[in-house]
């Protein structure tokens, strides 16, 4: 789990004058879109930092459907990584996961084996703050 925050104490207290919680909640759901969006990539277009696939008959099969061998990206039938999704909980609760119990097992499984990567990096989680400070910005003209 992980916690985006504003730093920007202006925009802070821009936030709380202006009391809607729409707002905050439209902007969350950009970013964490934007989070999915950047997770997803990460994993599918530069692979899991330090995962070989080792298993020479994998490999072999990967090959013959036409599919990446030199990184892990986690895509076979490309269905955990479609079914990853942003969510909404509730009127203030907004995250990322699976609504589909055998894709959540999966992606359990994957992150036994590689750790938490379906969890933003810190770098993206700067990035993301910054977005998250930008839109606020625009909505509440600070």
């Amino acid at each position: 789990m992980y916690k985006l925050e504003i730093k920007d104490k202006g925009l802070k207290e821009a936030l709380r004058r202006a009391g809607n919680q729409r707002i905050l909640f439209d902007v969350f759901r950009i970013v964490v879109g934007n989070a999915l969006v950047k997770i997803k990539d990460r994993i599918q277009q530069k692979g899991i930092k330090g995962a070989k696939y080792t298993s020479l008959s994998y490999k072999k099969e990967r090959r013959k459907q036409g599919l990446n061998t030199s990184f892990v990206d986690l895509t076979f039938t490309g269905q955990m990584m479609n079914a990853f999704q942003l969510i909404v909980q509730g009127a203030l609760k907004i995250g990322l996961g699976w609504q589909n119990a055998e894709m959540a097992k999966r992606a359990i499984f994957n992150e036994k084996r590689y750790g938490t990567v379906f969890e933003p990096t810190k770098e993206e989680i700067n990035e993301l703050e910054k977005e998250l400070e930008v839109e606020l910005k625009k909505r509440l003209r600070v």
